[in-house]
């Protein structure tokens, strides 16, 4: 699913996630939309023409973003 890490400045807030969208199969930049009052992320793939939304009742999909995001946000 993951493409390419690409760093700014060693700064983990300055990284740009590329993937594979789980959801249409085209390549994206992963975002962070917002939390919800459990603390889950939303998360969306911008494509160049659009933007798909993965949230925590897309059940696996979403566990694997956020397992993705967390890890790589830690770095």
């Amino acid at each position: 699913m993951l493409i390419s890490v690409e760093r700014r400045n060693l700064c983990p807030l300055k990284t740009t996630i590329f993937i594979i969208c789980p959801k249409c199969g085209r390549k994206g930049k992963l975002g962070v939309k917002k939390k919800n009052a459990f603390g889950q992320r939303k998360y969306m793939i911008i494509h160049e023409d659009g933007k798909c939304y993965v949230s925590p009742l897309d059940g696996e999909l979403w566990e694997a973003l956020d397992r993705l995001y967390s890890s790589i946000r830690k770095t």
